[in-house]
């Protein structure tokens, strides 16, 4: 112990054989790490009268889970009188019986229930006493007949130590030009520790208090005791003290100042260092009975020595990390689409250090729906209608992409048999589209995607729009022929054989031109048919054009030769 004193303080002044056998007693008696305290917070502090002194009671339980603490707090009646309590924030949420206080016997007490889950922590507050300062010197505040019990069933006891505070009280504080007496408690303030009811992970620590004028020494120790009287001398004092290398766990920064009068209060400035990883996390899948349940559960247990478990940080293919409570056992995940999924989680404890794992998990999709009908070529403004089959009373999205375009998409629900039909009333923009489909159900559970169909979306002043625009065509096409037909017979009655010549080639001309035209229209369905399946009134039209086309051809051909010979 001899060895800690002299590394955590280069002094130049100690005491001698007397004060180094009371430290080395005094290191030897420590408070175990994993106990249950109670606690008062702030532990020291000085306060002019007339001032309100607010006094949390904490309690610390990192290694058990407690359900139940008790106790009686002693103050100086001449020098404090309770004003208030106040349970906000308490962490207990049945009181056994309310606190109660006697200003005229100086005590104060508690008996409170946290309910199941219980606490488990480091700073777990009970309860606050608000106190107002009526006189003035050192005024010790102490807990008695403290009681913490385990959250085991057995109500077994866990408190293995007590804090209690210590303040000075007057009607001058630290850091005016002279103290009037012995020096009061010094405030002790920490830049890298600053919060004495939280967890760090730095193992180096900076300690800072004020010296008032007429301060001829000061005498520091640090350790496992709560209220122990600092040893270690340093004339001329000190203000500032920086510490390496700290112990894991709990430990208290001691501050004491001497003037001319004698020595004076003594702050306890409670410190809580855990520099190591949490030792264990072990993470598992829970048995899952059907594989296209898209939730998935996980079994989640870590432990930490020091500090205690804070919290779970969990993510979903390096998606946004989910914080979940340091007391949970279990996750479940929200729904998840198909296939395989990648689960990461950290634990981290209360001083932030953390150590991670991951599962793996496959999600199988449900079947993929059906679609049974959808139109080949849409003329704009028509409407589009999809029908097809899936599982009943489940929703169905249909995805509408353009060519180039992103995809649109729509619901629609099946009904009792599995069967659904969706319409798009909007007008569809001519061009080239594709079309495919989705089920979900009531879990979130999804299906793959389905083959894309395709089909065309046909401007309102195409060439030809079925069998009226086909007729019409060739009745134009059979009208002009026989006006040719006509013009050449009259023509074969007024003129000589030349005129007769050139009006067959004006016949045949004609004839030609819109011969093009019409083997432009089967070369366009021709065309169309390498790409998609024709439809059933398309077929019909290719098959009349190719007929009409080699009659009239014929029946040309076969009127100028009648011609020709009655001539």
């Amino acid at each position: 112990m001899g060895s800690l004193i002299h590394r955590a303080f280069n002094f130049k002044y100690a005491t001698h054989v007397t004060g180094l056998l009371v430290a080395i007693a005094f290191f030897a008696i420590t408070l175990p790490v994993h106990a249950a305290n109670l606690y008062l917070y702030p532990a020291n502090g000085s306060f002019a009268v007339g001032q309100t002194i607010s006094v949390d009671i904490y309690v610390s339980s990192t290694d058990n889970v407690m359900n139940a603490a008790s106790g009686v707090v002693l103050f100086p009646s001449d020098k404090l009188q309770v004003v208030s309590v106040s349970k906000t924030g308490s962490i207990m949420n049945l009181w056994v019986q309310e606190p109660v206080f006697s200003n005229s016997a100086g005590t104060f007490s508690f008996e409170g229930i946290a309910l199941n889950p219980g606490f488990t922590g480091s700073a777990g507050k009970i309860i606050t006493v608000n106190f107002k300062v009526v006189g003035t010197g050192i005024g010790n505040l102490s807990v008695t007949q403290g009681s913490v019990l385990a959250n085991d069933g057995l109500g077994t006891g866990i408190l293995s130590g007590v804090a209690g505070a210590t303040f000075s009280f007057g009607g001058v504080v630290p850091g005016l030009p002279n103290e009037v007496g012995i020096p009061g408690v010094p405030t002790v303030t920490s830049n890298t520790h600053p919060d004495s009811s939280k967890w760090y992970s730095k193992d180096t620590a900076t300690f800072e208090w004020q010296l008032p004028q007429g301060v001829t020494g000061t005498r520091l120790l640090i350790g496992r005791i709560v209220d122990a009287v600092p040893l270690v001398t340093y004339v001329p004092p000190v203000s500032t003290k920086t510490i390496e290398d700290l112990d894991e766990g709990i430990s208290y920064f001691h501050v004491r100042l001497r003037n001319d009068d004698g020595w004076g209060g003594i702050a306890h400035f409670r410190l809580n260092v855990d520099t190591v990883n949490p030792s264990s996390l072990s993470v598992n899948v829970q048995k899952r009975d059907d594989e296209t349940d898209p939730v998935v559960v996980l079994n989640i247990k870590a432990q930490d020595e020091t500090s205690g478990i804070d919290h779970y940080e969990v993510s979903v293919d390096g998606g946004e990390s989910l914080v979940v409570p340091g007391s949970a056992s279990q996750w479940a995940s929200p729904a998840l689409g198909p296939g395989n999924h990648k689960l990461a989680v950290r634990v981290f404890d209360k001083a932030g250090n953390n150590i991670g794992d991951e599962v793996s998990v496959d999600i199988k999709g449900l079947d993929v729906p059906k679609i049974t009908s959808y139109p080949n070529v849409l003329v704009s403004g028509e409407t589009l209608v999809v029908k097809g089959e899936t599982y009943s009373n489940v929703t169905v999205k249909i995805f509408v992409a353009k060519e180039g375009e992103d995809p649109v998409e729509y619901t629609t629900l099946s009904d009792n048999q599995g069967k659904f039909a969706f319409s798009i009333d909007e007008k569809l923009n001519k061009g080239a589209y594709e079309l495919w489909a989705q089920v979900e159900d009531r879990r979130g559970a999804q299906s793959d995607l389905s083959d894309k169909k395709q089909f065309t979306v046909r401007g309102t002043n195409a060439l030809f729009t079925g069998d009226q625009a086909m007729g019409t065509m060739l009745f134009l096409v059979l009208l002009i022929i026989a006006w040719y037909v006509r013009s050449t017979f009259v023509i074969l009655h007024k003129k000589i054989s030349k005129e007769i010549s050139e009006a067959e080639v004006a016949v045949r001309k004609a004839f030609d031109l819109l011969k093009v035209e019409i083997e432009d229209q089967v070369g366009r369905l021709h065309n169309i048919k390498k790409h998609r399946d024709l439809t059933k009134e398309e077929e019909k039209m290719l098959r009349r054009f190719k007929k009409n086309l080699k009659d009239a051809e014929k029946f040309i051909e076969k009127e100028i030769q009648d011609i020709a010979d009655v001539l």
